[in-house]
């Protein structure tokens, strides 16, 4: 029983110092081919960074050089920028940001703690390192070939006054980015090829035997691909870290998308 109760507390110990200070660390890079056409637009996408103690301007840094190592054309921010902003005022960890190369440009929605804690400064902060806030609205890009992406952003559905956002019927390819899963939903028949949520942290802490950690519309879409009818969902698990500084089963992670038009 000894032995048992040791190698119990052995293991508790070990996941735990793996959870605050090893997978919190272990940045993924997960890359996914859509389409079937002969030309590859390269969409990135960053979630829930949830800048503050546990995600400092030199983190960012670091993330910005890894991002511009994978070379996107359109970079794509699906909310939560900062964690608790009223708490950790330094608007200056997120200007490593504006060194992130996106020649297609960079867009960005609200997520709930935007919404809830950055007000005015988020859309503000966001200009400032060079992304365009999608409020539900969205935006032809033309691309090489004579083709046409069309990329759309829903305001945050917790916080924000979100509304109903068709996509473009004459593009070539539609992407809807809605910071909550569940909201996907409310979307699915509106003829996007992709949307892309965040929210959920993929569980942030997911404790062998024992259900994930769910939050509010980010319980029934948690993390990864689903299939929408004609529509695919894709959920990433984020950057940072809220409430407590550790992770557990859901590394943060890097997205990309390699779309054949």
């Amino acid at each position: 029983m000894r032995k048992t109760a040791k190698a119990a507390l052995a293991l508790s110990g070990g996941l735990a110092a793996w959870a605050f200070l090893g997978e919190p660390r272990c940045l993924t890079c997960k890359k996914y081919t859509l389409g079937t056409g002969s030309r590859r637009l390269r969409l990135l996408q960053l979630s829930d960074m949830h800048i503050g103690p546990w995600m400092t301007r030199k983190q960012v840094s670091r993330l910005v050089r890894r991002v511009n190592g994978l070379s996107p054309d359109i970079l794509l921010f699906t909310g939560d920028l900062y964690d608790r902003f009223m708490d950790w005022r330094r608007e200056e960890d997120a200007l490593p940001l504006a060194l992130i190369k996106a020649p297609l440009g960079k867009y960005a929605v609200w997520g709930n703690h935007d919404r809830a804690n950055m007000g005015r400064r988020y859309p503000e902060l966001m200009a400032k390192v060079g992304f365009e806030l999608l409020e539900n609205t969205g935006k032809g890009i033309a691309l090489a070939g004579g083709k046409m992406l069309w990329i759309a952003g829903v305001d945050d559905m917790l916080f924000g006054r979100p509304k109903r956002c068709r996509a473009e019927k004459t593009a070539d390819y539609c992407v809807l980015m809605v910071h909550e899963p569940d909201a996907a939903d409310y979307f699915k028949n509106e003829g996007y090829d992709l949307i892309l949520s965040g929210h959920t942290h993929g569980g942030q802490v997911r404790l062998p035997l024992l259900p994930p950690v769910t939050t509010e519309l980010g319980r029934k879409y948690l993390r990864g691909f689903y299939t929408l009818g004609k529509t695919r969902l894709y959920v990433n698990p984020g950057i940072g870290c809220t409430k407590l500084p550790c992770r557990l089963g859901a590394a943060p992670e890097i997205t990309i998308f390699d779309i054949h038009l």
